[in-house]
Order: structure tokens, then C-alpha cells, then sequence
């Protein structure tokens, strides 16, 4: 399916890219017929369309909206908000939605990271500065936010 993401490619000119085309596979061959038998295993494959589809969209410099995952996967914004944290939760990963890469919307999670490195002693200067996910949280640090 083609869909229209926020773009997160930057140009020489002062606005970037709003919208990009990107080609998402909403349903695998073997998820169409599948049949669950309880409610865990729904979740388990909705949890992995959610990370299939944020990864395209991201490898075609584009990010989702929690309404376009929403509107793609046909579940409520508190199912995906939930989805999300325990994806994060499970595997260490912040999955690259709109939230966490262009700062929009209450998505705080690269905040939190840094806040938690600063209070646990680490730095975000020189190996440790690799492990902070995006340059604005950088910034948090340094302005005392």
C-alpha cells in the first residue's frame, strides 16, 4: 500500500519535505488467514505489523503518525500508545514514529533516556553521546531541561 508520511529528509531550503510516498506491507502472507485462539497472540502480531510498517517507512525516509498507525492497523490510539511502550519495554527499542523523531505530539521517551543517563552519572559527551538516540535530547542536558 502507498501511503503519504512525514517526511524527515532535510533540504537546503528552509522547510523540509512535509509528506513522502511510502510503500508500506500491511499484511504478511501467513497474518491474512490466521486464526488466534487468545487475545496474546492478536497482540504479538499486531505489535510486529506496527514495527514492520514504522521500519518502511523509515528506510523511505518517512515516519507514521500514531494516526496513520491508527488508521493502517484499525486499532484505537491507546491500543498503539500501548503497543509501543512495550515494544520499547521488551526490546530496548524506540520504534521511529513522528512522536519520537520529529519531537511531535507527547512522546517523551528520547527525553526520558537522557534524563535517566544524566541522573545515573553518564555523560553525553565523547563514547556515550553515541547511545542518545537523537541530538535534541543532547541539547536537554546541556540547557538543564
Amino acid at each position: 500500500m502507498v501511503w503519504l508520511a512525514r517526511g524527515v529528509k532535510k533540504t537546503r531550503r528552509p522547510d523540509p519535505k512535509l509528506f513522502v510516498p511510502v510503500i508500506l506491507t500491511l499484511v504478511e502472507p501467513g497474518e491474512s488467514k490466521a486464526t488466534y485462539s487468545h487475545p496474546g497472540e492478536a497482540r504479538r502480531v499486531r505489535m510486529r505489523q506496527i514495527e514492520r510498517i514504522t521500519a518502511e517507512a523509515w528506510r523511505q525516509d518517512g515516519v507514521l503518525t500514531s494516526s496513520d498507525i491508527e488508521w493502517l492497523t484499525g486499532s484505537n490510539g491507546s491500543t498503539i500508545r500501548r503497543l509501543l511502550e512495550a515494544y520499547q519495554e521488551r526490546f530496548g527499542v524506540i520504534l521511529p514514529t513522528a512522536g519520537t523523531i520529529l519531537d511531535i505530539g507527547r512522546t517523551l521517551t528520547h527525553k526520558n533516556i537522557v534524563v535517566e543517563m544524566s541522573l545515573s552519572g553518564l555523560t553525553t559527551q565523547g563514547d556515550r553521546a553515541a547511545d542518545i538516540p537523537y541530538h535534541r535530547s543532547r541539547r536537554c542536558i546541556s540547557q538543564g531541561l
